[in-house]
C-alpha cells in the first residue's frame, strides 16, 4: 500500500506540473462542440461556393483543435483530481490498517500479560519450575539421564527397524 501511495504521489506531481504548462483557460468543451455542429450543419446544407466552403472546412479544422485541447485540459484536471481521490483513500486504508495492527499488538501484549502471569514466567525465569524434592534439595537440579536408544531407532542387519530383543544396546 505504501508503494501504491507513493507511486501516486508522484503521478500527482507529474499531472500537475503538466496542468502548470498549459496555463491559458480553455474553451468551453459544450461550446466548441455547439460551434462544431452548426458548421458542419452549414456544409451540410447551404449551398455556397467553393472557397468560402473551404473557409468552413478550415474553421471546422481550428475548432476541432481547440476541441482536442480543451479536452486535454479537462483529462488532465480529472486525472489531478482522480489521484488527488486515490491518495486520500490509499491514506485512509493505510490508517486503517496501522489502527488495526496497533489493536492488535495490543491484545497480543495483554494475552502475552496473562500467559506469564499463569505461567509464572519473569525475566528468563520459571516461578514454580522446580519440584518440591529439588526445593528441598538445595535447588539443585539433576540431570536425566537418557541412553542413546531412547532418542534413536536402531536398524539391524536384516534391515528391520525398531528394537529388537536380540540387540545389544547399552546405555552409558
Amino acid at each position: 500500500m505504501r508503494k501504491r501511495l507513493a507511486y501516486k504521489k508522484a503521478e500527482l506531481e507529474a499531472v500537475k506540473s503538466l496542468v502548470a504548462i498549459n496555463k491559458e483557460r480553455p474553451k468551453s468543451i459544450g461550446y466548441l462542440k455547439r460551434i462544431k455542429e452548426r458548421l458542419e450543419f452549414k456544409i451540410a446544407t447551404e449551398a455556397t461556393s467553393l472557397g468560402a466552403e473551404k473557409e468552413l472546412v478550415r474553421k471546422i479544422d481550428e475548432v476541432e483543435r481547440e476541441l482536442e485541447k480543451s479536452l486535454k485540459v479537462y483529462k488532465m484536471h480529472k486525472k489531478v483530481e482522480l489521484v488527488t481521490n486515490d491518495i486520500e483513500e490509499a491514506s485512509k486504508q493505510i490508517d486503517e490498517v496501522q489502527k488495526k495492527i496497533a489493536d492488535s499488538d495490543k491484545v497480543l501484549d495483554d494475552l502475552y500479560g496473562e500467559l506469564r502471569r499463569i505461567t509464572g514466567y519473569r525475566n528468563g525465569e520459571h516461578r514454580g519450575s522446580r519440584t518440591s524434592s529439588e526445593r528441598k534439595e538445595g535447588g539443585q537440579k539433576q540431570p536425566a539421564e537418557i541412553s542413546f536408544a531412547d532418542i534413536a531407532v536402531i536398524k539391524d542387519k536384516t534391515g528391520n527397524s525398531g528394537y529388537s530383543d536380540d540387540a545389544d544396546i547399552s546405555s552409558n
